[in-house]
């Protein structure tokens, strides 16, 4: 799979070929609103919160401590994990008995991203209903997968097996949770998509919000720390890339259009422009494949090539 980074761009000045988009193939023929992202969390090994992910980021601070091999067994003692974090700490002890790690990640930054938005403040939507979630992941939680098959495998039978743990080893277990845990009742799904995931959320999420399939989309990537994943990225990596370490974290984004933001009080930060994907058979096929992202997402996002840059 190749892919290009998604083009964004802060909305104030707004060009005029991005405030609207054709409609969908099939639908009404009116324009669809640009999608603009309007909020956003992070938990990173950085911190808690968007604060210390932006001042690490800007004065480009590394961050990988040493981890306790007692504690984290691994093939490593250097890892990128969230400072502190716990998930009973996060979200107290109701509810979170059988969590994991990775969904108790993902809970804890929407949980960030929606407090804003309670009682006190305008909602985030209009009703539940019109608020989806995207999620990308890897493959989901290793850990609670291989602790599971092992506890099967390990038992006197095959069934003498915790059944509160096994909704940890399903890949849409931290989506479902999370929209149950922030009561969310629109769209909801969960992509695995390796290095690219995150991108191929936002682009997902950004295409339902077009289709009228909700108001607002919430859309981010999530990673645990566990031994069992270091030790199946470090058989994979080959010995050449072994050195470079193992780490978690989750960003969340609120998506949305302009005339939602600001009905909500909320200020657009930036438009999704264009997001594109494609499948390429080969080592040898992927720098014409690249070429050929890159052409369409600038047609599609309406930009010449020397109006792009990276900050």
């Amino acid at each position: 799979m190749s892919g290009i980074p998604t083009a964004a761009r802060e909305t104030a000045p707004v060009r005029p070929q991005a405030e609207r988009r054709p409609a969908p193939a099939g639908r009404d023929a009116r324009p669809v609103p640009a999608t603009v992202i309007s909020d956003w969390s992070v938990l990173s090994p950085y911190g808690l919160g968007v604060e210390p992910f932006t001042e690490g980021v800007r004065a480009r601070r590394a961050v990988v401590p040493r981890l306790n091999l007692e504690v984290w067994p691994g093939p490593s003692e250097l890892a990128c994990l969230i400072p502190g974090f716990s998930v009973t700490e996060a979200l107290g002890s109701r509810g979170t008995r059988t969590m994991d790690r990775l969904t108790g990640i993902t809970v804890a930054t929407l949980s960030a991203l929606l407090e804003p938005y309670g009682t006190s403040r305008p909602p985030l939507a209009d009703g539940p209903e019109r608020i989806g979630l995207v999620l990308g992941t890897g493959s989901g939680s290793v850990q609670s997968t291989m602790d599971f098959t092992r506890d099967s495998l390990t038992g006197a039978q095959p069934f003498y097996v915790d059944p509160a743990l096994f909704p940890n080893t399903v890949m849409n277990r931290a989506a479902g949770a999370s929209a149950i845990w922030h009561g969310l009742k629109g769209p909801n799904a969960t992509l695995a998509g390796g290095p690219l995931t995150g991108l191929q959320a936002l682009r997902y999420a950004a295409r339902l919000r077009e289709r009228g399939h909700g108001e607002v989309m919430l859309c981010g990537a999530v990673e645990e720390y566990s031994v069992q994943r270091a030790w199946l990225d470090w058989h994979a990596r080959g010995p050449g890339r072994r050195d470079v370490p193992v780490a978690e974290g989750c960003a969340m984004f609120l998506l949305e259009d302009t005339a939602s933001a600001e009905r909500h009080g909320r200020r657009p930060r930036a438009e999704i422009l264009s997001a594109r994907f494609s499948a390429c058979g080969g080592p040898g096929e992927l720098r014409p494949a690249l070429a050929r992202l890159v052409r369409l997402a600038l047609a599609e996002a309406g930009v010449e090539p020397d109006e792009v840059r990276v900050t």
